[in-house]
């Protein structure tokens, strides 16, 4: 009997290639970053943005201004550190390079902080924010109050990021009938202001949008003016220009209002513009 042809044989064979599950394919991208000498030990010098903490441990992200790193120091570890960390300081930190198995995520635990001072990119925002403040884009009547009662809101932040579904989780705990629009954008690198402004502006344009919400990557870390790392996305022309000049309120979620509603049903998938 003559052989069947490729095409036939695929159709019969099953792929003998390994599946592994989410986990098990987690658990070995973290043995491999556990093995990895490279990954151990390393020091990176870098500026404090985006800097929380809570009574188990210190977060933070770790940038250049051209790429970001998550970092985590546990809360005993850093209360035995000589280092006082805020937004906008300058440190070299030392550690090893760590996945989380259940999140997926990577990060950097360092054992050590040095301090070097106040980075360049906080001496940046400094400026801004004194610039922004003589032309009086921080002056009350620039801000618009945000609805009480939105029926539509705006969100502009990357489809591939998990800030969308943290923030429709937030807006949908409260009320479940709040329509969400998201807006592709692009949220990290040299490209993003421009990305984030046109996402604005797209929304902007939009009669049945009724706030407008800026998200970054992770968990609520929205788009604020007011802090480093929201007045360094300003900083290029882009956002800036035309920002004080919106006729949509623009705000983070953790400042919205949303009105309770009692209605129990399944919340409504965001939907992307």
């Amino acid at each position: 009997m003559a052989d069947a042809p490729d095409t036939e044989r695929q159709a019969v064979e099953p792929d003998a290639r390994e599946v592994l599950s989410v986990s098990q394919l987690n658990d070995r991208i973290a043995s491999v970053v556990q093995d990895t000498p490279a990954l151990n030990g390393v020091r990176c010098i870098g500026e404090v943005t985006d800097l929380h903490k809570n009574s188990t441990a210190l977060y933070f992200t770790l940038t250049d201004g051209d790429a970001e790193l998550p970092c985590m120091i546990w809360a005993n570890r850093y209360r035995e550190m000589d280092a006082d960390l805020e937004d906008g300081t300058e440190v070299i930190l030392e550690g090893d390079i760590d996945y989380w198995v259940e999140g997926g995520k990577i990060d950097l635990k360092p054992w050590e902080v040095i301090v070097v001072g106040d980075g360049d990119q906080a001496a940046a925002v400094e400026r801004l924010r004194s610039e922004l403040e003589e032309r009086g884009w921080f002056d009350d009547e620039q801000k618009q109050q945000p609805p009480a009662f939105p029926e539509r809101v705006g969100v502009v932040t990357s489809l591939r990021g998990d800030a969308r579904y943290d923030i429709q989780n937030a807006i949908h705990a409260q009320d479940p009938t709040v329509d969400i629009l998201v807006k592709d954008a692009t949220v990290q690198g040299s490209n993003a202001p421009t990305s984030i402004a046109n996402g604005i502006h797209h929304l902007d344009r939009s009669e049945d949008v009724d706030a407008i919400i800026v998200g970054r990557v992770g968990a609520i870390r929205t788009f604020r003016p007011s802090t480093p790392s929201g007045l360094r996305r300003r900083s290029s022309p882009p956002i800036p220009r035309w920002s004080p000049r919106l006729d949509t309120p623009m705000t983070s979620s953790s400042r919205i209002k949303w009105r309770t509603s009692r209605r129990s049903r399944r919340p409504p998938p965001a939907s992307p513009s």
